[in-house]
């Protein structure tokens, strides 16, 4: 029986410790709260073991007999089961972090788990992965979107691994041993795992067993002089013939100051240089930089690169594997002569109707000859009496925005 393992993987070169943890519930007898029982290994969300949240050892089904984690809820809201595992004193923002456990999924039923990015449950989201029961994995967050949907063995046993390289932003998904998708996230940091019954699609059905849990963190051993592209992604609506720009993260992790550099954002065979100066990024250290607004996107899927190719002057810096990043695109293709017409209910008198001002002239400049804009006034000077009459019968308050006749809501909402 293994149950915690903890510091055990010596990195000779340097003296850091990789620190590994495994729990494969076989030392608890069936019937446990694991949480209550595990000496402060795993707690609960508001950490609460032994409480509603916590969860009981089961010997229903293992992948290694004889114990399991049974997850279940059909609440639309998910629970009470809600397991917590912390990685980490502070969260991770740098080395290799490796995440294995196996998963079996009942059929016809969904799982979930997401990754804190704090180590206070809800400060952030760092990824939300919902096992659903198409048989289909869908991984995002709020800032980020989905960033990776892939195929899994929806009632049967499998293995599940997330191989995240933190330096360098990369994480791996892996089902039974073979990669099945790399992304970049976002939120690139990991403090803890939120292991939650909640079913995102109805019908509501969450059912799942957890076994042979494990994790490894590997500290990063920076180069001398080494700069990385870590993030790179498209500014404005992914809409073919509208003109985007793009946004870059450089991270420095190697020892030396990183004071300037270039960056070359590749698309549809054209490349936009930006120059960037008076930096200073220590160690582990990152900028954000957005490029002009002329990359002008088209059909299809085609891939937008972001490439060092200027660091502190030189052309090369010791690690160039890291030194750009591939976002793939793929915009919308609007139908021929297609226009979206936004209809905004607003008035002078009303003071929060600057707001709708503000959108809809955002709307008309990000998507130009696309986007016609009609401001529908209310009891002031500009009125247009059987206009607002007509516009007044579909609204409930000031501002609101109709999208090609469709139901009324807040100019905020509707992008």
């Amino acid at each position: 029986m293994k149950k915690t393992l903890l510091l055990v993987s010596l990195l000779a070169s340097t003296g850091m410790f990789a620190q590994t943890f495994s729990d494969n519930f076989d030392s608890y007898t069936a019937g446990n709260l694991v949480a209550q029982v595990s000496g402060g290994n795993w707690t609960t969300w508001s950490n609460a073991p032994g409480g509603a949240e916590d969860v009981a050892v089961s010997n229903a089904d293992a992948m290694s007999a004889p114990n399991s984690l049974y997850l279940s809820s059909t609440a639309a809201t998910g629970g009470p089961d809600d397991l917590m595992k912390y990685f980490n004193a502070t969260p991770l923002v740098s080395g290799n972090f490796n995440l294995k456990m196996d998963m079996k999924v009942e059929a016809g039923k969904a799982a979930y788990f997401n990754l804190q990015g704090t180590n206070t449950p809800g400060g952030l989201y760092a990824l939300d992965v919902f096992f659903k029961d198409n048989g289909t994995i869908s991984m995002s967050n709020a800032s980020g979107g989905e960033m990776l949907n892939v195929a899994y063995p929806n009632g049967a046993w499998f293995a599940f691994e997330m191989d995240i390289n933190l330096t360098l932003n990369n994480w791996n998904v892996k089902i039974n041993g073979t990669s099945v998708g790399i992304f970049y996230n976002t939120e690139n940091k990991v403090a803890s795992i939120d292991i939650f019954p909640v079913d995102n699609d109805a019908p509501i059905s969450s059912g799942f067993y957890v076994d042979n849990f494990e994790y490894t963190v590997t500290p990063y051993v920076p180069a001398a002089f080494d700069a990385a592209i870590t993030l790179v992604n498209n500014v404005g609506a992914e809409i073919a013939t509208l003109a985007n720009g793009a946004t870059a993260t450089v991270r420095n992790v190697g020892n030396t100051v990183i004071t300037a550099y270039t960056i070359n954002y590749t698309y549809n065979g054209i490349t936009i240089p930006q120059v960037i100066t008076g930096q200073n990024l220590a160690l582990l250290a990152s900028a954000s930089h957005t490029a002009p607004s002329n990359i002008l996107l088209i059909a299809g899927s085609n891939p937008l690169v972001a490439t060092l190719v200027s660091i502190n002057g030189l052309a090369l810096d010791d690690v160039a594997l890291n030194n750009s990043k591939t976002l793939m695109i793929n915009p919308i293709v609007p139908a021929a002569g297609k226009v979206v017409v936004g209809e905004e209910a607003t008035g002078t008198w009303c003071q929060y109707c600057p707001r709708g001002a503000v959108y809809m002239d955002q709307f008309s400049t990000d998507y130009s000859n696309l986007f016609a804009g009609i401001a529908v006034h209310n009891g002031d000077p500009m009125v247009e009496a059987s206009y607002d009459a007509g516009i007044g019968a579909l609204v409930s308050g000031y501002p609101s925005m109709l999208v090609d006749r469709g139901a009324a809501s807040d100019p905020s909402s509707k992008e």
